[in-house]
């Protein structure tokens, strides 16, 4: 099974991995007032649901 992830990029643009483990990462945002990403992650299998994934951004 391919993962896909997510990273953030410094002022300099430099990357760092957020998250490797993402099935189909969908709607992906950030929300400015609680300093936070927020994706679906789509699941792969039909019978498994998807979920919400949250990550604090410094």
């Amino acid at each position: 099974m391919r993962r896909a992830g997510l990273c953030k990029f410094s002022k300099r643009g430099c990357p760092t991995v957020i998250a490797d483990d993402l099935d189909q990462p969908r709607g992906i945002a950030v929300d400015v007032a609680r300093k936070r990403l927020v994706a679906v992650d789509r699941s792969s299998a039909r019978d498994q649901p998807s979920h919400v994934r949250v990550w604090p951004l410094k």
